[in-house]
């Protein structure tokens, strides 16, 4: 995706040199769910010493975000959310369920650019389909990953369920 001009935090795999200015980092697993592998470490002495015994694939570079948005592409269509925390306690640093944050649809300032540079995203990667989480350091957007099997809830699945049967339609009458 950066080669295609597509901001990303910097990857760093295990047997990479990490830089003394890249903490803090995120420690993840290549193939995750709900953010539940997401291990924050702080500096080196943490990845040296902490890290020994859990299982990680990459280190991502931490970017303090002002907000973090999820954005459904199906084709043309896009389903914006953004992310809130609505008990005053959710871990500010990551952004998933077990933490406390919620997914409300979003209409607001960033939308345009949010759909735009998520089509770009999921068009790099060659798919369909996908969902792109996003965060946003003050004016700039960043692309943390693009879900090509996302968990859904009720309306978002309807959403799905409607736009594979127009793709399936589509295949069936240019047959």
């Amino acid at each position: 995706m950066q080669d295609a001009g597509i901001n990303q935090p910097r990857l760093f795999y295990k047997d990479d040199e990490i830089p003394d200015g890249a903490f803090p980092l995120l420690a993840r697993k290549e193939y995750h769910s709900q953010g539940r592998d997401i291990i924050y470490i702080h500096n080196r002495k943490q990845l040296e010493n902490d890290l020994e015994e859990y299982e990680y694939d990459l280190l991502v570079e931490y970017i303090h975000k002002t907000t973090e948005y999820r954005v459904h592409i199906l084709g043309d269509k896009a389903i914006v959310n953004v992310k809130f925390d609505n008990t005053g306690l959710a871990d500010p640093i990551i952004r998933n369920h077990k933490n406390q944050w919620r997914q409300i649809s979003y209409d607001g300032e960033w939308t345009d650019a949010l759909i735009e540079l998520a089509k770009k995203a999921v068009k790099v990667l060659d798919y369909d389909f996908g969902v792109v989480d996003i965060i946003r350091k003050r004016d700039k957007l960043y692309v943390l990953e693009v879900n090509s099997s996302p968990g859904l809830e009720d309306r978002k699945l309807q959403e799905y369920a409607e736009y594979f049967k127009e793709e399936e339609n589509k295949w069936r009458n240019s047959r």
